[in-house]
């Protein structure tokens, strides 16, 4: 019996350890040209696991810590169109996002963190272009 507790006890540290490791591998951002000086920023993610996500938080500025552009959480298995203008599709471990249009700017900084359905949240992850 003492064997049978010590394996599960093992099993529950180890996916305490995997919980809280960050799911995303990469995070990328594409300021697509649309036309005159408007842009389309596209936001690719790619996720080592998808277990117990709940939310994607995504935020756009022009500072490291900015979220003037943009700031939006997506419903991380609802696939989309939006009144917004922006876009979110799931394709297994991959996302990707459109995140509306806008004028006038070439560099972005860009943030991007998982909801878990209990609530917390993964490390952010930025991006700088």
């Amino acid at each position: 019996m003492r064997k049978f507790i010590s394996l599960l006890a093992g099993i529950a540290f180890a996916t305490i350890l995997q919980a809280q490791s960050n799911p995303i591998i990469k995070m990328d951002v594409y300021l697509k040209p649309i036309y005159g000086d408007s842009i389309s920023p596209q936001m690719f993610v790619e996720l080592d696991d998808t277990l117990l996500i709940s939310e994607i938080d995504v935020k756009l500025g022009t500072t490291e810590t900015g979220a003037e552009i943009f700031q939006k959480s997506f419903e991380f298995n609802t696939n989309g169109e939006f009144e917004d203008g922006t876009t979110y599709v799931r394709e297994g471990n991959v996302l990707r996002m459109d995140l509306g249009r806008y004028l006038g700017f070439s560099t972005c900084f860009a943030t991007v963190r998982l909801q878990y359905s209990n609530g917390t949240f993964s490390s952010p992850v930025s991006f700088n272009q």
